[in-house]
């Protein structure tokens, strides 16, 4: 299930966001902030952060400085009303940058977009391997370690483990 965050201080802008990525059709849930320092106080990562840059107390430029310092992957996309910070924005590698007023199939179009880019990456970043419980994908950055069991090996992942027959030089090559 994908997580989407969307994060402005007017809450017709949210409300709009929010019935956006309802109307995409995805599984996913949604969480909306208000302002960027709960933003940045919430420990969740999201697949997809709609992102205003004009907000009081934490704008949304700092506030995805903050969040690229612990999420490299998150698909920030801008939705604004000003055009003139754009070139500002680039410093945090957003996916995308809006200019309100925006309509709601630009909208639907980016979710889409971002979230094909995140299967090509999640592909790119995955092994599909014959386990002793038939075959599974698994994630690399999932893999804590391998070791060699009873002519078998031991792969002890994030979230938990699996064993797989062969070589360890077979599965290095992989």
């Amino acid at each position: 299930m994908y997580q989407i965050a969307i994060c402005d201080d007017d809450i017709r802008m949210r409300r709009f966001l929010h019935s956006a990525v309802d109307e995409a059709g995805i599984h996913c849930t949604v969480k909306e902030f208000s302002n960027g320092t709960g933003l940045i106080q919430d420990d969740q990562e999201y697949d997809i952060l709609f992102l205003d840059i004009d907000m009081p107390v934490v704008n949304g430029i700092e506030a995805a400085k903050r969040i690229r310092r612990k999420d490299r992957k998150v698909k920030i996309v801008y939705v604004t009303g000003y055009q003139d910070y754009m070139q500002r924005s680039f410093e945090v590698h957003p996916f995308s940058f809006l200019v309100k007023p925006v309509k709601k199939e630009t909208i639907i179009k980016q979710i889409r977009e971002a979230l094909l880019y995140s299967r090509e990456e999640e592909k790119a970043d995955t092994l599909r391997l014959e386990t002793m419980d038939g075959m599974e994908e698994i994630a690399v950055s999932d893999i804590y370690y391998l070791e060699y069991q009873n002519r078998k090996l031991r792969l002890v992942m994030k979230y938990g483990e699996c064993m797989i027959r062969g070589k360890v030089s077979e599965f290095s090559k992989k």
